[in-house]
C-alpha cells in the first residue's frame, strides 16, 4: 500500500503511476540488468526507449553497456552473454558526494603534509608606523 502511494505522489521512487500505465499499454520489455533494471522499447516505435528503476533513480546506475542502446549508440539489445565478455567494466559505485566517506583535499595524511612546508617566508605588505 505504502509503495502505491509513492508511485502516485512521487517521481522520484522507481516511476510513477502515469508511468506504469503507459508501460502496460505501450511498453515491451526488451531485459534488465544487474542492479535490477528494467528496460523498455515501445511496441509501435522502436526509438522510443525507457528504464524503470530499480529504487530511487539515480542514472548512474545503469551498467554502460544498458547505456549505449539506451542512448542508441547501438540498437544490438544487451544480453548476459555480452555482459560477461565485457568483465572490464567497473561496477556502479554510488555517489558518496556529502557522506562521511567522501573525498577532502584538505585532509592530508600527516605524513605528507610534513613534507609539503614551506621553504620560503610570505611576502607581507609594509605598515607605516
Amino acid at each position: 500500500m505504502r509503495s502505491f502511494f509513492l508511485e502516485i505522489f512521487t517521481w522520484w521512487n522507481s516511476q510513477t503511476f502515469g508511468t506504469r500505465v503507459f508501460t502496460l499499454l505501450n511498453g515491451k520489455k526488451v531485459g534488465s540488468d544487474s542492479e535490477g533494471n528494467i528496460f523498455y522499447v515501445h511496441k509501435r516505435n522502436a526509438n522510443k526507449r525507457w528504464v524503470i528503476y530499480n529504487g530511487l533513480m539515480d542514472a548512474s546506475r545503469i551498467q554502460a553497456i544498458w547505456h549505449d542502446w539506451i542512448h542508441h549508440r547501438t540498437d544490438e539489445i544487451p544480453n548476459q552473454q555480452d555482459l560477461e565478455i565485457l568483465d572490464w567494466y567497473k561496477q556502479h559505485k554510488s555517489n558518496i558526494t556529502g557522506t562521511v566517506d567522501s573525498y577532502f583535499p584538505n585532509q592530508l595524511n600527516s605524513n605528507i603534509s610534513q613534507n609539503l612546508q614551506k621553504h620560503y617566508k610570505a611576502w607581507q605588505p609594509e605598515t607605516e608606523e
